[in-house]
């Protein structure tokens, strides 16, 4: 069985993580972030890919609220549609 083993703390708190991740957070905010500007083995690589990443998801996670709150109103408009 694969497993995903994660980081120790102490990569996530180091200042080329953080540099990386501030750079992504950059990047990601324009909607359409460029290629990883950033080597495979540096942990700027890591944090800026982590950002781009925190930012699908999240915007992820807006559209499919949003999606929730549609199907739970569409009955209730249809219902009341024809009352008059």
């Amino acid at each position: 069985m694969f497993r995903i083993r994660s980081l120790p703390a102490r990569f996530y708190a180091t200042p080329e993580y953080r540099e990386g991740y501030g750079a992504g957070a950059l990047a990601a905010e324009s909607g359409e972030p460029p290629e990883n500007p950033y080597l495979p083995y540096d942990l700027h690589h890591l944090g800026w890919g982590d950002a781009c990443y925190d930012d699908w998801s999240a915007r992820r996670r807006g559209v499919r609220r949003g999606l929730v709150w549609r199907q739970a109103l569409r009955p209730a408009a249809g219902a009341h549609a024809f009352i008059s």
